[in-house]
């Protein structure tokens, strides 16, 4: 058994191995795991030396990058090759899990260790679990519908997340001063709805050019139309696994008598 570290120039060997570092990190249950290497070994104080300044090395340029689940990307990495009891690897981009430890009174070969897992593999459970997560709080939510608009800019579904079917402008009941109960306000009441949902960027363009197309002319009889103008806010989201803008919308429409 046999392991090689390198980074910006640096490479370490390590042939004394103490125990068959491969092995695997991560929800096995799910199949959301990752190749990683717990290493521990004998080193001289050289050896030694050099596990400090590829860490040291790697830790600076790691410490100052953008976070991986923003940047998506593996960003700085060493590259690890090795073999054990059959299983080869070669030029695996790795992170440190833990850094370098030393026990030994300096005099002796030392003991070292330390443990890497393979970046990609990591980014891609990560990806998955957010991904997961996602699927889970979809399913939590009732399924209200979709609604279509349609107007010079094409059309669009917006995916409903509350319940749109209501009702406007009705009859309100207030008391007499003797305590009789009167009407007032129309004895019809109108037809509403009240669209909260999402849609993509180009729903929401679409969304747009409808608002202004429909409220350039009067309302015709038993159609919808709106009672305020549309609004929108953006959020990110995971999808097939990259991040997407959903635009979430809310207006009032009217069914026009």
């Amino acid at each position: 058994m046999s392991v090689t570290l390198s980074f910006a120039g640096q490479s370490l060997e390590l042939k004394r191995l103490q125990a068959q570092p491969f092995g695997y990190q991560g929800n096995s249950l799910e199949g959301l795991t990752y190749r990683a290497w717990e290493v521990t070994g004998l080193a001289d104080s050289a050896e030694w030396l050099t596990l400090l300044s590829i860490y040291e090395s790697w830790r600076v340029q790691r410490f100052n990058e953008t976070s991986t689940r923003v940047s998506r990307e593996i960003g700085t990495t060493v590259s690890f090759s090795g073999s054990s009891f059959g299983v080869d690897w070669s030029g695996v981009a790795c992170w440190f899990a833990e850094p370098p430890s030393l026990d030994g009174d300096g005099y002796s070969f030392l003991q070292v260790g330390f443990q890497l897992v393979d970046a990609q593999g990591y980014l891609d459970v990560q990806s998955r679990e957010e991904e997961q997560e996602g699927e889970e709080s979809t399913d939590a939510v009732a399924d209200n519908g979709k609604w279509t608009v349609s107007g010079p800019g094409g059309s669009t579904e917006i995916t409903l997340t509350e319940n749109p079917d209501g009702w406007a402008v009705g009859p309100d009941l207030s008391r007499t001063a003797v305590g009789s109960v009167i009407v007032q306000g129309p004895l019809d009441a109108i037809k509403s709805k009240r669209i909260e949902g999402y849609t993509d960027e180009a729903g929401w363009a679409v969304i747009r050019s409808w608002y202004e197309d429909i409220t350039a002319r009067f309302p015709i009889p038993g159609e919808w139309y709106p009672a305020q103008a549309p609004t929108m806010s953006r959020s990110m989201i995971r999808k097939d696994g990259e991040d997407v803008t959903r635009c979430s919308v809310a207006y009032e429409l009217w069914k026009v008598v």
